[in-house]
C-alpha cells in the first residue's frame, strides 16, 4: 500500500546537506515519484532525520522552516523532536554519515581536535566514533589507535 506525499521540495538539490542516509534517500524518492513506499509510516521520523531536525533547530531555523525544508513532517513533529520529547537517542547527535566521514578524515590525517571543531562536538565524542564504540556499526571501519597516534606524530 503506497500513498502520495506532497512536498515543497521540487529537486534533489534542494535537500539540505544535513539530511543524510536513509532520510535523504527517502526524500529523493518522494521528489522523484511522489510515492511513499512505506505505506502508513510516512510521518515516522528516523534517528537520522531526528538528528537533522535538532541540528537545524540549533542553527536557528524555525519549526516551520524545518518542516518546509523536509517536507514530509509537520511543524508539530519538528517541535516534538527538537524538544527531545521523542524516544530517539539525543547524545551528541553525530549522524551515521558524519561518523563515517570522521573515520575517513582521520585515516587521511585529521586530528581528533580538528574533527571535534569541525563537527561541533567534544574530543571524547570523536574518539567514541573513531574507535567504533558508537551505535554506527555498519559502514566505514573504525580507526585504530595506531592510526590516530600516527596522525599526532605526523603533525609534530
Amino acid at each position: 500500500m503506497s500513498s502520495k506525499i506532497e512536498s515543497n521540495l521540487t529537486s534533489e538539490e534542494q535537500i539540505p546537506r544535513q539530511i543524510t542516509g536513509e532520510s535523504r534517500e527517502l526524500l529523493k524518492s518522494f521528489i522523484n515519484d511522489g510515492e511513499d513506499k512505506r505505506g502508513n509510516e510516512c510521518n515516522k521520523v528516523t534517528q537520522d532525520l531526528c538528528d537533522t531536525i535538532c541540528k537545524l533547530k540549533k542553527l536557528g531555523k524555525s519549526g516551520s522552516e524545518i518542516a518546509d525544508m523536509i517536507g514530509v513532517v509537520s511543524e508539530n513533529a519538528v517541535y516534538y523532536h527538537a524538544r527531545g520529547d521523542c524516544t530517539h537517542e539525543k547524545g551528541d547527535m553525530i549522524t551515521y554519515s558524519e561518523c563515517g566521514w570522521m573515520r575517513v578524515k582521520s585515516r587521511k590525517g585529521a586530528l581528533t581536535e580538528t574533527l571535534a571543531v569541525l563537527y561541533d562536538t567534544t574530543k571524547r565524542t570523536v574518539q567514541v566514533h573513531l574507535s567504533g564504540d558508537c551505535s554506527h556499526v555498519d559502514g566505514i571501519e573504525p580507526v585504530s589507535k595506531d592510526v590516530r597516534y600516527q596522525n599526532y606524530k605526523n603533525k609534530l
